[in-house]
């Protein structure tokens, strides 16, 4: 719902919905639930992609995480250290740095 909100094409929708699905399936074998994902969980699933395709379709289900996870983080269903995005990236980087 969120997704057509924002007026996301129907094909967007569903290259989002399928690096979902394809994590949660991965994440799931490992024993980690989709909500649950630590950075090392998601460069895990990644580097499996990664294994399996071409870079450029990696890379695309990385944003597709980003943008779930950045949605999970603005509706405070999990804590502002989400596994992937830009915020969890400076965040890091700005604890490194004390």
């Amino acid at each position: 719902m969120h997704l057509r909100a924002d007026n996301k094409a129907g094909p967007t929708i569903e290259t989002y919905l399928d690096a979902l699905r394809l994590a949660a399936q991965f994440l799931t074998a490992r024993g980690v639930e989709l909500e649950e994902a630590r950075r090392e969980d998601i460069e895990a699933f990644i580097a499996d992609q990664l294994a399996r395709w071409k870079p450029a379709t990696a890379a695309n289900r990385y944003r597709s995480l980003r943008v779930f996870y950045g949605w999970l983080e603005a509706e405070a269903e999990i804590p502002t250290t989400a596994p992937v995005g830009e915020r969890a990236e400076r965040s890091r980087a700005a604890a490194g740095r004390r």
